[in-house]
């Protein structure tokens, strides 16, 4: 599996729980990823997140609600708030022209907001995905550059 950056956003330091996100486009699809509880499906995420998302979100999230294969697009997500890196399952959002992830985390860890965070939790984009492709049955072949 190779990944590629396609989307990058840098949070404003005010805005509450979103931090920086970076998106990658995966060369093969993934549906299996780690949570809190263990093992977390993709499909089971986005099926989670629909009832709660707005409106006119809910077209362009239905054809993953079925899709077996998962997603081939995360999001690696850091905090701003605190120290804590986090992995999501993402789609596009082309009414708007970006991406949106899930709510429900596939990897990372989550930290203890009142401690300020983990150090230690945090590792580079390449361990998640490297993870993520052993979780899925896959071959990690590293992110791609132009």
């Amino acid at each position: 599996m190779k990944a590629k950056l396609i989307h990058f956003t840098k949070s404003d330091s005010h805005a509450f729980l979103l931090g920086n996100e970076r998106f990658y486009k995966l060369s093969e699809y993934i549906n299996s990823g780690k949570d809190l509880m263990g093992n977390i499906s993709v499909t089971a995420a986005f099926n989670r997140d629909f009832e709660r998302i707005k409106q006119e979100y809910k077209d362009e999230l239905r054809p993953y609600l079925t899709d077996s294969r998962g997603t081939n697009i995360v999001c690696i997500s850091d905090s701003t708030i605190h120290i804590e890196r986090l992995v999501f399952p993402a789609y596009p959002l082309k009414s708007h022209n970006t991406y949106a992830h899930s709510s429900y985390s596939i990897d990372g860890r989550y930290t203890m907001l009142i401690d300020g965070g983990d150090y230690d939790t945090i590792h580079d984009d390449e361990v998640y995905l490297r993870h993520l492709a052993m979780l899925n049955g896959l071959k990690y072949e590293g992110i791609l550059t132009d």
